[in-house]
């Protein structure tokens, strides 16, 4: 039996754990925070995530949990005019086979986390080192520790430990963009009146709202420059070493990436009152700024990108999520992409008694670099797109059809189904 070693218990780490459980594999998760905690963050799941998740056995907490979108509206930065509706529900499902979900990231955590037996998530284990052999891997830990495995992945996140192992020097690099997320408790009366993800488009920044906890809350998220908010800055665009769970832990545009900036006062660094963050959108639609006044508070994410690796793997090590390909939150696809990284992973580990380890990882990412790398790619187009100052007349000039369209090749495509097909080949 092929044993597996997963560094991260974020999502992408649990993801590959329940899909390589369910397929007769021996995994264990090696997260490094002791208590594990996303707090209220949200996250997008399109219909090519939740397909797998279903297939999982996530579905049922999934569909009890999370919101389902009637809808996504684009909108006007200055007075809050519908550019662009996009019927979601029923036409994704009708489309994709399934509803486009909104949610906590932490409800997804502990869903999955569900699925698993005892024992296979081990926390407080921080990986310090890798060494790698013909038949084995060994992964060392803070604690003095250590696993053997026939392969180890890293799902340790955009500081990944293991992508130094894999990518020595490879190290992402800010995009000159900043989010500030934060989150607005819902009266009972609002509850069931907003079922959209709204989207208001303005010149070089945005504001995006969903709701998510079967609609009790508002995920609030706003993207701006780095330089707007200087108060905000801690001096540099680092990758700091804070604590957390290790996987891909990133923030929705109609998308994902990035990283908490370092704690802090109110005011200080990472973190900014309500009132600064309503000052920057000024002359916005009234809508925005009674939005943000309604979150006690916002933490600052610098978005981090990471042009497309040569390789995620060596021989008996390879990458998934953040740590193989951190991409900019404009198309809600970094968890999701995620997502498909392992089910593909432990799909092909399942034939690794017949074609082996090295050549099992070698196909992961002969299937998985490249769609990866065009949905990098597409959120990069789409941030520079959607600030320019025709952002807002393109998304006026499609038709909702057109633009389903555009997302079928993301929204369509079956990662389990494809990386069966190339280990069978």
């Amino acid at each position: 039996m092929t044993r597996i070693a997963v560094v991260g218990g974020g999502i992408a780490g649990l993801t590959l754990a329940v899909a390589a459980h369910r397929a007769g594999l021996a995994v264990t998760v090696h997260e490094q925070a002791a208590e594990p905690s996303e707090g209220e963050a949200g996250l997008q799941l399109s219909p090519n995530a939740v397909r797998l998740l279903d297939r999982l056995g996530a579905g049922p907490a999934l569909r009890d949990t999370a919101c389902r979108p009637a809808s996504m509206e684009f909108l006007r930065w200055r007075d809050g005019d519908v550019l662009l509706r996009v019927p979601v529900r029923p036409g994704y499902a009708e489309r994709f086979g399934a509803d486009h979900h909104t949610l906590r990231r932490a409800d997804l955590r502990r869903m999955l986390a569900a699925l698993l037996p005892a024992g296979v998530l081990r926390t407080g284990s921080r990986c310090t080192g890798v060494e790698e052999s013909e038949d084995r891997v060994r992964a060392s830990f803070a604690d003095g520790s250590s696993v053997d495995a026939d392969v180890l992945v890293g799902a340790d996140g955009l500081r990944s430990v293991l992508r130094e192992h894999t990518n020595p020097g490879c190290t992402p690099r800010h995009s000159g963009m900043d989010a500030y997320r934060g989150v607005a408790v819902r009266g009972p009366a609002d509850r069931g009146s907003e079922t959209a993800v709204r989207l208001w488009i303005g010149r070089d920044r945005h504001f995006l709202c969903y709701p998510m906890d079967a609609g009790r809350l508002l995920n609030v998220v706003a993207v701006l420059p780095g330089t707007a908010m200087p108060s905000a800055v801690a001096g540099d665009h680092s990758v700091d070493s804070s604590g957390g769970v290790d996987a891909d832990d990133r923030v929705d545009g109609v998308g994902g990436a990035g990283r908490p900036g370092r704690p802090g006062a109110p005011g200080g660094p990472g973190r900014v009152p309500s009132a600064d963050l309503a000052d920057a959108f000024a002359g916005w639609d009234p809508e925005v700024a009674a939005t943000v006044l309604a979150c006690p508070g916002f933490h600052r994410w610098p978005l981090y990108d990471l042009d497309p690796l040569a390789t995620w793997s060596t021989g008996r090590t390879t990458l998934i999520g953040d740590a193989a390909h951190p991409m900019l939150p404009h198309q809600a696809q970094g968890a999701c992409q995620a997502i498909e990284d392992a089910v593909a992973l432990a799909t092909l580990l399942g034939h690794a008694g017949r074609i082996g380890v090295p050549e099992a990882l070698r196909r992961f990412h002969s299937l998985r670099g490249p769609r990866t790398a065009r949905v990098q790619a597409q959120s990069r187009d789409y941030a520079s797109l959607m600030h320019s100052p025709q952002g807002a007349e393109l998304a006026a000039s499609l038709a909702p059809e057109d633009l389903i369209a555009r997302l079928a090749e993301t929204y369509g495509h079956d990662a389990e189904a494809q990386a069966q097909a190339a280990a069978l080949a």
